[in-house]
C-alpha cells in the first residue's frame, strides 16, 4: 500500500497536478528512489509465489466450460440429493436450448455480500447467494433423484462478460421453454403460510382467473389480509425486471 501511494505521489509531481506544492530542487528524485526502496524491500518472492500458486489452483477449480456463442447453447445445473450433513452438490449440463430436457426455471432475490458455497461438477465451488442457498440445502434435502435447473446465478459465468450478454439474449426464451418456475420469496414469515393458502382456496373458487381481481374478499378476515399484505411487500416484488 505504501508502494501505491508513494508512485501516487510521483503521477501527480509529474503531471503538475494542481494540488500538488511547487517542485523543489531533488525532490521527484527523492520520491523515485524511494519507489524503488519500497520495490526492493517489498513481500519476499517465497510469498508472492504462493500467492501466485493459490490464485491458479482456484482458477483451475472452477467449474465453467465455455458455451458455444454460436449456437444457443445454455447449461443446466443437476442439483443432487443430499444427507443432512453433506453439502449441497451438482453438476453442468451444456444442452442446445431448442433440444433440451424438461427444466426448472429458478427467480430469486439475495443479498450480494451475503454468500455461500456450492460444489459443482466434483471439486469445483461457486459462491452463491444466501436466499439461493438456503433453497438449495431445503430442496435437496427432499428430492429422491437429481432435478435440473436453470438458474442464472449459477449457470451463467458471472466473470465472463460475453457469455453474460449472449445468455441474456436468450433470457426470455430459457424461461419460456421451462417446464416449470419457481419462484422463491424465502422461508416462511409474517403468517405468509396463512396468506398462500387462502390465495390458493380463492384461486379455486375462481377457476381460471389470475391477480388480485380474482381474489374473494369474504376469504380473508383482518389476519389474512395483514398476512397478505406482507408477502406482497416482500424485496421481490421491488426489482425492476419483475415490475
Amino acid at each position: 500500500m505504501q508502494r501505491f501511494q508513494t508512485l501516487s505521489l510521483l503521477v501527480l509531481s509529474a503531471m503538475g497536478h494542481p494540488k500538488w506544492p511547487a517542485k523543489r530542487e531533488g525532490h521527484d528524485q527523492k520520491l523515485a528512489a524511494r519507489v524503488t526502496q519500497l520495490t526492493l524491500t517489498a513481500s519476499n518472492p517465497t510469498k508472492q509465489c504462493v500467492l501466485h500458486s493459490s490464485t491458479t489452483a482456484t482458477r483451475s477449480r472452477l467449474p465453467y466450460l465455455e458455451l458455444d456463442f454460436s449456437r444457443q447453447q445454455i447449461r443446466l445445473f443437476e442439483l443432487y440429493p443430499r444427507i443432512e450433513a453433506a453439502n449441497i452438490q451438482g453438476s453442468f449440463r451444456y444442452v442446445e436450448l431448442t433440444a433440451c430436457p424438461a427444466y426448472t426455471a429458478l427467480v430469486h432475490l439475495g443479498r450480494p455480500t451475503d454468500l455461500r458455497q456450492i460444489v459443482v461438477g466434483g471439486g469445483g465451488t461457486i459462491d452463491v447467494r444466501k436466499n439461493l442457498w438456503e433453497f438449495l440445502r431445503q430442496l435437496s434435502s427432499t428430492i429422491s433423484e437429481p432435478k435440473l435447473f436453470w438458474i442464472g446465478a449459477i449457470c451463467i459465468n458471472q466473470s465472463n462478460v460475453h457469455e453474460r450478454n449472449h445468455q441474456v439474449n436468450l433470457m426470455k426464451q430459457i424461461y419460456v421453454r421451462a417446464s416449470e418456475v419457481y419462484i422463491w420469496l424465502g422461508w416462511e414469515a409474517d403468517n405468509s403460510d396463512l396468506a398462500n393458502s387462502q390465495w390458493t382456496i380463492s384461486q379455486r373458487r375462481e377457476p381460471g382467473s389470475s391477480g388480485p381481481e380474482a381474489l374473494d374478499s369474504t376469504l380473508f378476515g383482518p389476519e389474512e389480509g395483514r398476512a397478505l399484505c406482507h408477502l406482497c411487500e416482500r424485496p421481490y416484488w421491488r426489482r425492476m425486471w419483475i415490475i
